[in-house]
């Protein structure tokens, strides 16, 4: 530590990013539902998307593949995990780890996603020349952001942002600890869903 500092001269801003700080780092939380339905929206209007996520989970990085069913842990250990994603982000045992550019969308007969094309930032070492799939089981759990902009997002979830109403987080909450790095691109173009139901 260099010198001593009061704790009456620190201050704790977790929104301050390499361009101007902000006050508030604004999310509109959502089902996930809604968020898959945004990145459709945005996909359908030849428009990638930011998203965050926990980019170690059950991951093969050298084949590019984000799979919740990747590995069997229940054959290999006798037991299966049965935390959900609210409980893995409250715990510590998941959280936005990697941001990355959703790409495009494959659609089931119900016009629901079934997986998406990742372009990763990994290096072109990685996946299929950087590029990587994440199937649609794996978003739901470990996807806990997407960047949608204003012009694409559902007006309800505008409004919600624009609103007058929002619960304050605490610096440590996990749904925190995250933001700057997301808030950088949001900015006030786009609107940041975020799910942990």
């Amino acid at each position: 530590m260099c010198g001593e500092v009061a704790p009456s001269d620190v201050s704790l801003n977790p929104t301050v990013n390499a361009f101007e700080p902000t006050d508030v780092i604004t999310d509109v939380n959502v089902p996930v539902e809604a968020m898959e339905d945004a990145v459709i929206a945005c996909i359908k209007a030849n428009t990638p998307l930011f998203f965050g996520c926990d980019a170690g989970k059950a991951a093969e990085r050298t084949k590019g593949i984000w799979d919740y069913e990747l590995y069997d842990i229940k054959a290999a250990y006798g037991y299966e995990f049965g935390m959900n994603k609210a409980q893995r982000l409250l715990s510590g045992d998941s959280s936005a780890t990697h941001a990355m550019v959703i790409t495009a969308v494959h659609l089931d007969e119900s016009d629901r996603p079934v997986r998406y094309k990742i372009e990763n930032s990994f290096s072109d070492a990685a996946g299929e020349k950087g590029w990587f799939m994440m199937t649609a089981a794996w978003f739901r759990e470990y996807v806990f952001q997407v960047v949608i902009p204003r012009s694409i997002a559902e007006k309800r979830w505008s409004e919600v942002l624009d609103g007058e109403e929002m619960i304050g987080l605490d610096p440590w909450d996990p749904m925190v600890s995250k933001g700057s790095w997301v808030e950088l691109m949001a900015g006030r173009a786009g609107v940041r869903m975020c799910s942990w139901m």
